[in-house]
């Protein structure tokens, strides 16, 4: 699991180090997916997008297209959101911690 630090001004003036953690990313979808403090705190989005993967997979689930949601989200391309319906195909949400 990747960290990352950043160190903040402390009440007292001192400085206070508060670790993030990212959420863990399967290796097949290294690449495909991300997961940063940065953005939007830590959700697992499709790689350079701010585009969360649990919104692709309910708009998936609710029975809308791919092309629907690639319409919707230009900046996810269809390789990406290939890979994860095809990865998705073999695993389950719950390795993703995005059971409902």
């Amino acid at each position: 699991m990747g960290l990352s630090r950043n160190v903040i001004p402390g009440i007292t003036g001192d400085y206070v180090t508060i670790v993030f953690t990212t959420m863990e990313i399967p290796c097949s979808l290294q690449g495909v997916l991300t997961s940063s403090p940065e953005v939007l705190g830590g959700t697992i989005c499709f790689a350079g997008t701010r585009v969360p993967v649990e919104t692709f997979l309910d708009y998936i689930e609710t029975g809308h297209s791919l092309e629907r949601f690639l319409d919707g989200f230009p900046s996810v391309s269809e390789t990406q959101a290939k890979k994860v319906l095809e990865w998705q195909s073999e695993n389950s949400r719950l390795v993703l911690g995005l059971a409902s």
